[in-house]
C-alpha cells in the first residue's frame, strides 16, 4: 500500500504531500473502473450517489474516498468482473473488515497492484426500482480525469446528509450538508420535500418534524477538537468549525419547521 505520511517518517509538509499523491493515485483507479462500469450496456441502471455523487458531480470541493452505487440486482452482480477487467483485486473495503457480497449490499475494496499500490472502496445496495430519476452528469475526478455517469438527484443527496448527521457524527457528513445547502440556497425547499415524502431516508425513515436538531448539534460539538484532522486529508482548504457550526445551527430548524 502507497505509504503515509506517518509511516514514511515525514513531517506535517510532508505527510500533506504524500497524502495528496496517493488520494491523486486512487481517484485514477477511482475513474478508471467508473468509465469501464459506465461503458456497460445497463449503465442507466447504475446509479452513483453519496459524497462520490456530491463532489465528483455537482459540487467539487473535496474527494470522496468511497464509491456508492446504487444499482439494480442483475446490474450489481456484474460489479467484480467490470473490476477484474480493470485489472483490479477484490479485497476487503478495509482492513477490519471482509468483502460482504449478498443480495441487499456489497462492501468491498479494489486493488491496483504495482506501484504506487492503490486500494479504492466500494460499496453496492442494491433496489428493485429507483425511488427518484437518476440524473446524467459528468463525474470529474480530483486527478482530472472525466466520466459520464448516472448520478442521484442533488437534492436527494442532500437531505440523505441531512438524515445522516442524526444517524452517525462523521464530520465529514456536516461539511457535506453545509457546503450543499450553501451551494445554492434554494435548494432547501426540494430537500425538504424530499424529506417529507420519505424519499431521502431507508425503512428507518423518521418524519421531519421528529427529527432532533438539538441532537444533531451535539454531536457535531464532539467533532471540534479533531475537525481538521479529519477533514485535511480529502480537502484542500477545510472550512473553519465555528463558520460550519454556526450556518448548520442557522439552516437546520427549517427542516423541521412547517415540514410537510
Amino acid at each position: 500500500m502507497f505509504p503515509t505520511g506517518k509511516q514514511a517518517g515525514a513531517g506535517p509538509i510532508g505527510q500533506a504531500l504524500l497524502q495528496r499523491i496517493a488520494v491523486r493515485e486512487k481517484a485514477r483507479v477511482q475513474a478508471h473502473f467508473l468509465a469501464r462500469l459506465y461503458a456497460h450496456l445497463d449503465a442507466q441502471n447504475i446509479v452513483l450517489c453519496g459524497s462520490a455523487a456530491l463532489h465528483g458531480v455537482y459540487l467539487h470541493r473535496r474527494w470522496a474516498k468511497d464509491l456508492d452505487f446504487v444499482a439494480l440486482p442483475g446490474v450489481a452482480a456484474r460489479f467484480t468482473d467490470i473490476a477484474r477487467e480493470c485489472g483490479l483485486m477484490l479485497a476487503a473495503k478495509d482492513e477490519d473488515s471482509a468483502p460482504r457480497l449478498d443480495r441487499t449490499g456489497w462492501m468491498f475494496g479494489l486493488t491496483r497492484t504495482g506501484f504506487p499500490e492503490a486500494r479504492i472502496a466500494v460499496e453496492v445496495f442494491t433496489c428493485d426500482t429507483f425511488r427518484v430519476v437518476p440524473e446524467r452528469g459528468t463525474w470529474m475526478a480530483d486527478s482530472g480525469e472525466t466520466v459520464a455517469v448516472w448520478a442521484k438527484p442533488l437534492p436527494e443527496i442532500i437531505g440523505i446528509k441531512l438524515g445522516n448527521v442524526f444517524r452517525r457524527a462523521k464530520a465529514a457528513d456536516y461539511v457535506d450538508l453545509w457546503l450543499g445547502l450553501q451551494s445554492d440556497p434554494a435548494l432547501r425547499y426540494p430537500v425538504r420535500e424530499m424529506l417529507g415524502r420519505g424519499l431521502c431516508f431507508a425503512g428507518d425513515f423518521t418524519p421531519p418534524a421528529a427529527l432532533d436538531m438539538a441532537l444533531a448539534l451535539s454531536q457535531l460539538d464532539t467533532l471540534r477538537e479533531t475537525w481538521r484532522e479529519k477533514l485535511s486529508p480529502y480537502m484542500k482548504h477545510v472550512p473553519p468549525f465555528d463558520e460550519v457550526r454556526a450556518e448548520l445551527a442557522h439552516s437546520l430548524p427549517f427542516f423541521t419547521s412547517n415540514a410537510k
